[in-house]
């Protein structure tokens, strides 16, 4: 299933991460690990440093795979959102109109 990952990170516990050998290099090793469709990077609604990736998390027993490294290594907050493009969306959408028109 295609989903958003949104993961935010305190700033302290980014920067001390960040900031140590090989901190950057282990950092990306983790974005990679998630082996995304597409990631993004942003300010959240709170303005802390946010990560956005679109993954298929085909088995659920992979959020803890994902999640955990964020968690152990920058005290992150991880959120797990299913999405849809558009293809998706218009196939639900036409699925609902033809089962309200019989």
């Amino acid at each position: 299933m295609r989903t958003l990952v949104q993961i935010s990170f305190p700033t302290e516990t980014t920067n001390k991460a960040l900031s140590e050998p090989d901190g950057l290099k282990k950092f990306k090793q983790h974005v990679d690990g998630l082996k995304a469709e597409a990631v993004y990077f942003a300010a959240n609604d709170m303005g802390e440093r946010s990560l956005f990736a679109v993954i298929d998390l085909a088995d659920p027993s992979r959020i803890p795979v994902i999640a955990e490294p964020f968690f152990m290594t920058y005290q992150a907050r991880v959120r797990f959102r299913p999405v849809m493009n558009w293809a998706e969306t218009e196939k639900g959408v036409n699925e609902v109109m033809s089962m309200m028109m019989h």
